[in-house]
Protein backbone atom coordinates (compact mmCIF):
# COMPACT_ATOMS: atom_id res chain seq x y z
CA UNK A 1 0.00 0.00 0.00
CA UNK A 2 1.32 3.23 -0.92
CA UNK A 3 1.59 6.14 1.38
CA UNK A 4 1.74 10.01 0.10
CA UNK A 5 2.58 12.09 2.10
CA UNK A 6 2.68 16.38 2.43
CA UNK A 7 4.80 17.65 4.89
CA UNK A 8 3.96 20.90 4.40
CA UNK A 9 0.43 20.67 4.44
CA UNK A 10 0.40 18.05 7.53
CA UNK A 11 -1.37 15.64 5.31
CA UNK A 12 -0.68 12.08 4.38
CA UNK A 13 -2.93 8.89 3.24
CA UNK A 14 -2.62 5.68 1.86
CA UNK A 15 -3.88 4.92 -1.85
CA UNK A 16 -6.91 2.64 -1.70
CA UNK A 17 -6.67 -1.03 -2.72
CA UNK A 18 -6.89 -1.39 -6.50
CA UNK A 19 -5.78 2.52 -7.24
CA UNK A 20 -2.61 3.88 -8.20
CA UNK A 21 -1.75 7.63 -8.60
CA UNK A 22 0.67 10.01 -9.59
CA UNK A 23 0.92 13.98 -8.33
CA UNK A 24 -0.50 16.84 -11.10
CA UNK A 25 -1.00 20.33 -10.80
CA UNK A 26 -5.02 18.90 -10.30
CA UNK A 27 -4.41 17.61 -6.74
CA UNK A 28 -2.84 13.62 -6.59
CA UNK A 29 -4.98 11.74 -9.50
CA UNK A 30 -5.89 7.67 -9.42
CA UNK A 31 -6.38 5.24 -12.06
CA UNK A 32 -7.28 2.03 -11.40
CA UNK A 33 -6.76 -1.45 -14.00
CA UNK A 34 -9.86 -3.12 -12.39
CA UNK A 35 -12.47 0.08 -11.63
CA UNK A 36 -13.61 2.61 -13.63
CA UNK A 37 -13.35 6.13 -13.81
CA UNK A 38 -10.79 8.15 -11.17
CA UNK A 39 -10.30 9.22 -8.03
CA UNK A 40 -8.97 12.29 -6.75
CA UNK A 41 -7.47 13.99 -3.62
CA UNK A 42 -7.17 17.65 -3.42
CA UNK A 43 -7.21 20.26 -1.38
CA UNK A 44 -9.79 23.39 -0.10
CA UNK A 45 -9.55 26.22 2.39
CA UNK A 46 -12.72 25.78 4.41
CA UNK A 47 -11.78 25.83 7.68
CA UNK A 48 -15.12 24.75 9.28
CA UNK A 49 -17.75 22.31 8.38
CA UNK A 50 -20.75 25.11 8.17
CA UNK A 51 -18.47 26.85 4.88
CA UNK A 52 -17.50 23.66 3.37
CA UNK A 53 -21.39 22.69 3.43
CA UNK A 54 -21.81 25.69 1.71
CA UNK A 55 -20.01 25.31 -0.82
CA UNK A 56 -21.09 21.40 -1.40
CA UNK A 57 -24.86 22.37 -1.94
CA UNK A 58 -23.71 24.87 -4.26
CA UNK A 59 -21.60 22.33 -5.82
CA UNK A 60 -18.16 22.11 -7.21
CA UNK A 61 -16.60 22.88 -10.27
CA UNK A 62 -13.42 24.49 -11.79
CA UNK A 63 -15.69 27.03 -14.48
CA UNK A 64 -13.86 24.87 -17.34
CA UNK A 65 -13.66 21.19 -17.32
CA UNK A 66 -16.20 19.91 -14.15
CA UNK A 67 -19.42 21.43 -12.71
CA UNK A 68 -20.82 18.89 -10.31
CA UNK A 69 -24.11 19.50 -7.98
CA UNK A 70 -25.36 17.29 -5.16
CA UNK A 71 -27.56 14.50 -5.64
CA UNK A 72 -29.11 14.40 -2.30
CA UNK A 73 -28.02 14.96 1.33
CA UNK A 74 -25.40 14.84 2.71
CA UNK A 75 -23.66 12.11 5.57
CA UNK A 76 -20.68 12.61 7.84
CA UNK A 77 -17.53 11.47 7.13
CA UNK A 78 -14.64 11.28 10.02
CA UNK A 79 -14.77 13.31 13.07
CA UNK A 80 -14.62 16.48 10.66
CA UNK A 81 -16.26 15.97 7.18
CA UNK A 82 -19.05 15.48 5.14
CA UNK A 83 -19.78 13.06 1.60
CA UNK A 84 -22.49 12.20 -0.85
CA UNK A 85 -23.43 11.76 -4.19
CA UNK A 86 -22.48 14.59 -7.04
CA UNK A 87 -23.99 14.74 -10.67
CA UNK A 88 -22.90 16.86 -13.55
CA UNK A 89 -20.64 17.12 -16.07
CA UNK A 90 -17.07 16.28 -16.17
CA UNK A 91 -14.44 16.76 -19.09
CA UNK A 92 -17.34 17.30 -21.67
CA UNK A 93 -19.08 14.35 -20.28
CA UNK A 94 -22.46 13.47 -18.02
CA UNK A 95 -20.84 12.21 -14.86
CA UNK A 96 -21.72 10.79 -11.56
CA UNK A 97 -19.51 11.27 -8.15
CA UNK A 98 -18.97 10.48 -4.45
CA UNK A 99 -17.61 13.48 -3.18
CA UNK A 100 -16.28 14.24 0.54
CA UNK A 101 -14.50 17.01 2.07
CA UNK A 102 -12.64 17.07 5.46
CA UNK A 103 -11.63 19.52 7.75
CA UNK A 104 -8.30 20.33 8.76
CA UNK A 105 -8.31 19.90 12.85
CA UNK A 106 -4.70 21.87 12.95
CA UNK A 107 -5.78 24.40 10.44
CA UNK A 108 -4.37 23.78 7.45
CA UNK A 109 -5.90 23.37 3.90
CA UNK A 110 -8.44 20.29 4.05
CA UNK A 111 -8.73 17.65 1.62
CA UNK A 112 -11.33 17.14 -1.01
CA UNK A 113 -12.05 13.34 -2.19
CA UNK A 114 -13.59 12.78 -5.33
CA UNK A 115 -14.36 9.30 -7.22
CA UNK A 116 -15.83 10.00 -10.52
CA UNK A 117 -17.16 8.52 -13.25
CA UNK A 118 -19.96 7.84 -15.94
CA UNK A 119 -24.00 7.21 -14.25
CA UNK A 120 -24.10 4.01 -15.89
CA UNK A 121 -20.22 2.76 -14.19
CA UNK A 122 -20.87 4.37 -11.02
CA UNK A 123 -21.02 1.86 -8.20
CA UNK A 124 -21.08 1.66 -4.15
CA UNK A 125 -17.18 1.03 -4.84
CA UNK A 126 -16.61 4.72 -5.80
CA UNK A 127 -18.24 5.44 -2.40
CA UNK A 128 -16.09 2.61 -0.45
CA UNK A 129 -12.81 4.16 -1.84
CA UNK A 130 -13.28 7.26 -1.10
CA UNK A 131 -14.27 6.18 2.50
CA UNK A 132 -11.20 4.16 2.50
CA UNK A 133 -8.57 7.19 1.30
CA UNK A 134 -10.59 9.40 4.27
CA UNK A 135 -10.19 6.73 6.71
CA UNK A 136 -6.10 6.58 5.67
CA UNK A 137 -5.85 10.35 5.84
CA UNK A 138 -3.54 11.65 8.98
CA UNK A 139 -4.02 15.22 10.34
CA UNK A 140 -0.65 16.74 12.26
CA UNK A 141 0.61 19.92 12.27
CA UNK A 142 1.34 21.97 9.01
CA UNK A 143 4.77 21.51 8.21
CA UNK A 144 7.49 24.01 6.68
CA UNK A 145 9.78 22.94 3.95
CA UNK A 146 13.60 24.09 4.20
CA UNK A 147 13.31 28.24 4.01
CA UNK A 148 15.47 29.82 0.69
CA UNK A 149 17.31 32.29 1.85
CA UNK A 150 18.93 33.67 -1.23
CA UNK A 151 15.60 34.35 -2.99
CA UNK A 152 14.12 35.77 0.27
CA UNK A 153 17.18 38.32 0.62
CA UNK A 154 16.28 38.85 -3.48
CA UNK A 155 12.75 39.15 -2.76
CA UNK A 156 12.45 41.33 0.73
CA UNK A 157 10.85 44.51 0.42
CA UNK A 158 10.20 44.42 -3.56
CA UNK A 159 7.29 44.63 -6.04
CA UNK A 160 6.14 41.64 -8.57
CA UNK A 161 4.42 43.00 -11.54
CA UNK A 162 2.45 40.79 -14.13
CA UNK A 163 0.83 42.50 -17.20
CA UNK A 164 -1.01 40.80 -19.91
CA UNK A 165 -3.08 42.06 -22.44
CA UNK A 166 -4.97 39.93 -25.76
CA UNK A 167 -7.18 41.34 -28.81
CA UNK A 168 -9.97 38.95 -31.01
CA UNK A 169 -9.20 38.87 -34.33
CA UNK A 170 -10.29 41.83 -36.78
CA UNK A 171 -10.70 44.04 -33.48
CA UNK A 172 -13.77 42.73 -32.13
CA UNK A 173 -12.04 42.85 -28.40
CA UNK A 174 -9.54 43.80 -26.22
CA UNK A 175 -8.89 42.31 -22.75
CA UNK A 176 -5.69 43.14 -20.55
CA UNK A 177 -5.21 43.01 -16.67
CA UNK A 178 -2.04 44.09 -14.22
CA UNK A 179 -1.25 42.33 -10.97
CA UNK A 180 1.01 44.36 -8.53
CA UNK A 181 2.34 41.69 -5.62
CA UNK A 182 4.41 43.31 -2.86
CA UNK A 183 6.21 41.09 -1.15
CA UNK A 184 7.27 43.33 2.23
CA UNK A 185 10.32 43.05 4.39
CA UNK A 186 8.23 42.27 7.41
CA UNK A 187 7.10 39.14 5.82
CA UNK A 188 3.64 40.26 4.89
CA UNK A 189 2.55 40.39 1.63
CA UNK A 190 -0.10 42.69 -1.04
CA UNK A 191 -1.49 41.48 -4.16
CA UNK A 192 -3.62 44.07 -6.12
CA UNK A 193 -5.10 42.95 -9.51
CA UNK A 194 -7.25 45.11 -11.96
CA UNK A 195 -8.61 43.77 -15.39
CA UNK A 196 -10.69 45.21 -18.07
CA UNK A 197 -12.15 43.76 -21.43
CA UNK A 198 -14.15 45.27 -23.93
CA UNK A 199 -16.25 44.01 -27.00
CA UNK A 200 -17.66 44.84 -30.15
CA UNK A 201 -19.73 42.49 -32.35
CA UNK A 202 -22.76 42.42 -34.77
CA UNK A 203 -23.13 46.06 -33.68
CA UNK A 204 -23.04 45.74 -29.62
CA UNK A 205 -20.64 46.68 -27.73
CA UNK A 206 -19.24 46.40 -23.94
CA UNK A 207 -16.97 46.70 -21.64
CA UNK A 208 -16.03 46.07 -18.13
CA UNK A 209 -13.34 46.23 -15.32
CA UNK A 210 -12.93 44.39 -12.37
CA UNK A 211 -10.53 44.70 -9.37
CA UNK A 212 -9.32 42.27 -6.81
CA UNK A 213 -6.87 42.17 -3.68
CA UNK A 214 -5.47 40.17 -0.69
CA UNK A 215 -2.91 40.20 2.00
CA UNK A 216 -1.45 37.91 3.94
CA UNK A 217 2.57 36.42 4.63
CA UNK A 218 4.79 34.95 2.49
CA UNK A 219 7.85 32.98 2.08
CA UNK A 220 10.03 31.14 -0.14
CA UNK A 221 10.90 27.71 0.60
CA UNK A 222 13.91 25.41 -1.49
CA UNK A 223 12.49 23.73 -4.33
CA UNK A 224 13.95 20.25 -3.74
CA UNK A 225 17.28 19.47 -3.07
CA UNK A 226 20.35 21.62 -1.86
CA UNK A 227 19.85 25.85 -2.39
CA UNK A 228 22.31 26.81 -4.44
CA UNK A 229 23.13 30.10 -6.67
CA UNK A 230 19.89 30.65 -9.15
CA UNK A 231 18.40 27.71 -7.80
CA UNK A 232 14.54 27.45 -7.76
CA UNK A 233 12.13 28.10 -5.51
CA UNK A 234 8.48 28.19 -4.10
CA UNK A 235 7.06 31.21 -3.30
CA UNK A 236 4.59 30.33 -0.35
CA UNK A 237 1.53 32.78 -0.07
CA UNK A 238 -0.87 32.26 3.36
CA UNK A 239 -3.75 34.54 2.92
CA UNK A 240 -5.33 36.30 5.54
CA UNK A 241 -8.70 34.43 5.06
CA UNK A 242 -6.63 31.13 4.98
CA UNK A 243 -5.81 30.35 1.47
CA UNK A 244 -2.24 29.46 0.31
CA UNK A 245 -1.46 29.95 -2.94
CA UNK A 246 2.34 28.28 -4.65
CA UNK A 247 4.29 29.23 -7.30
CA UNK A 248 7.17 27.73 -8.56
CA UNK A 249 9.80 30.60 -8.35
CA UNK A 250 12.94 31.30 -10.96
CA UNK A 251 14.91 33.39 -12.36
CA UNK A 252 13.63 35.13 -15.30
CA UNK A 253 15.54 35.75 -18.84
CA UNK A 254 16.67 38.71 -18.46
CA UNK A 255 18.50 41.20 -15.70
CA UNK A 256 14.94 42.23 -12.87
CA UNK A 257 12.59 39.71 -14.23
CA UNK A 258 11.58 36.68 -12.87
CA UNK A 259 9.07 33.63 -13.54
CA UNK A 260 6.57 32.43 -11.39
CA UNK A 261 4.97 29.37 -12.63
CA UNK A 262 6.57 29.59 -16.31
CA UNK A 263 4.72 33.32 -16.03
CA UNK A 264 7.51 36.50 -17.07
CA UNK A 265 7.38 39.10 -13.66
CA UNK A 266 9.01 42.33 -13.50
CA UNK A 267 10.93 42.90 -10.29
CA UNK A 268 10.80 46.39 -9.06
CA UNK A 269 12.94 46.92 -6.10
CA UNK A 270 12.29 49.17 -2.57
CA UNK A 271 8.45 48.83 -1.98
CA UNK A 272 7.49 50.15 1.60
CA UNK A 273 5.65 48.17 3.99
CA UNK A 274 2.14 49.89 5.28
Amino acid sequence: MTTVSYPRYGLSFAQPPDWQGQETPHGYVMGSAVHPGMLVASLHEHRNLATLQQQAQAGIGDGATFQLMPAGGFEPVGEAGLGGIFEGMFSGDFARAYVAGLIHPHGGPGVLIVAVTTPDAFAPLHRDAVLALAASLRFDPPGQGALHDGWTRALAGSRLLHLSSASAPSGGGFASSRTELDLLADGRFRLAARSQASMSAAGLSGHSRGADGASGRWRVETAGGAESEGAEGVLVLSHDDGRHTEYRLAPGAEAGEVLLDGARWFLQRGVAAG
